[in-house]
């Protein structure tokens, strides 16, 4: 039952985080982007697809930005299309009756302006690692802005015992039959605090927190061949569901 609830409960949570805003194409004949508001923006919109028995890819797209589809795997499913497909994996863990790690981060809710230049610059030194430009990195957190209206969620910056900020991560919540659920949403240490722990203690800051609000499980998803989801199968998160996640062919 545990596991049925998970699955079920981690899937909702990718719907409605994609779908907040009206910036996602969901397939087949779902609502389209609102005139897409972001024409500069070099990352792709997102095109759900909720069936994989669905999936159209001749469907027409709302505007001229690359959409990246993501269709459900279930056991045994091929997809052809063609080049390169990703999987990704969503993984839940129910809390932990005692929270993994000391207490050695503090979570500061993102709530002014301060907060989000604070959240900004966070967001610049740590996509800088990956060769992200300044302002790519800044339009990545109006992005979170923007969701966040169409979104039962919070923002925190992550900050050590003498206030300085170590990284960050976002909570967004879903009320379920079962209980409260927290999706985690961009879990970051900054580069120079990595390999030091600083990730174990945010997400043991984040079960304390989640614990006094009341949650029965938080959940996330990751890239399945990368080397954060060992990270969080050892911090206790298990495998619930898979996706496959592609680009629709250019010129197409």
């Amino acid at each position: 039952m545990e596991t049925t609830f998970a699955r079920r409960a981690v899937l909702v949570t990718e719907w409605r985080i994609a779908s907040a805003g009206g910036e996602v194409f969901e397939l087949p004949y779902g609502v389209a982007t609102r005139d897409c508001e972001w024409p500069g923006q070099s990352l792709s919109h997102l095109a759900i697809v909720a069936d994989t028995r669905a999936f159209d890819p001749e469907h027409p797209m709302p505007c001229r930005h690359r959409y990246e589809f993501v269709v459900p795997a279930p056991d045994g499913f091929h997809l052809e299309v063609p080049g390169e497909i990703r999987r990704s994996i969503a993984m839940n863990m129910p809390l932990p009756a005692e929270p993994p790690g000391s207490e050695e981060l503090e979570l500061d809710r993102v709530e002014d302006e301060a907060g989000w230049s604070r959240m900004a610059r966070m967001r610049v030194e740590v996509e800088s690692a990956f060769g992200v430009e300044p302002e790519r990195a800044r339009r990545m957190v109006d992005h979170i802005r923007r969701r966040k209206r169409f979104l039962d969620g919070e923002w925190h910056l992550a900050l050590s015992n003498d206030g300085i900020v170590i990284g960050g991560i976002g909570l967004v919540v879903f009320e379920t039959p079962s209980g409260r659920l927290g999706r985690l949403q961009d879990v970051d240490i900054l580069p120079r605090f990595q390999g030091r722990g600083f990730g174990n203690e945010l997400i043991a800051a984040v079960v304390r927190e989640d614990r006094r609000s009341g949650y029965s499980s938080i959940c996330l998803r990751a890239d399945a061949d990368d080397w954060p989801k060992k990270w969080y199968a050892r911090l206790g998160f298990t495998p619930v569901e898979e996706w496959l996640r592609f680009h629709k062919p250019e010129g197409s």
